[in-house]
């Protein structure tokens, strides 16, 4: 883009767009196959992967969820600025903005924007909660 500055001597006026000339965008044209003119590196994939790395490395949440499926989990969302919801279900898939949750008692499934997700609460099978004791 081409921005010119008015020629007057007082006051601040903001740049205003001129369109280039097509001499200008022939250059840019021939420009772009160089090296550091106009291009950007292109996204970085190990060799014959086909997924994404969202999906496979644990550091992003999408990755780190997948290997909790099959498992009951509480997840609390934020809706707008200050409304918490939460929702209690058993982790059946994840996809790049979205999970899914099966709510056993009612065999419905809830898709969840994976965007507004704030706490993962992860229930371990054989997790019991232990009992405080009563008697002193």
């Amino acid at each position: 883009m081409m921005y010119e500055q008015p020629a007057y001597g007082f006051g601040y006026y903001p740049p205003v767009f001129r369109y280039p000339t097509d001499e200008e965008c022939d250059s840019c044209i021939e420009r772009q196959g160089q090296p550091g003119m106009l291009d950007t590196p292109p996204p970085e994939f190990t060799p014959g992967s086909t997924t994404e790395p969202t999906l496979t490395d644990i550091a992003y949440t999408q990755a780190f969820l997948k290997t909790q499926i099959g498992k009951r989990v509480r997840i609390t969302f934020l809706i707008g600025t200050t409304n918490l919801t939460d929702r209690v279900g058993i982790l059946e898939q994840v996809g790049v903005s979205y999970i899914v949750l099966k709510v056993p008692e009612s065999n419905i499934r809830v898709m969840c924007d994976l965007y507004s997700i704030k706490f993962v609460d992860i229930f371990e099978p054989n997790n019991t909660m232990p009992r405080l004791n009563t008697n002193y």
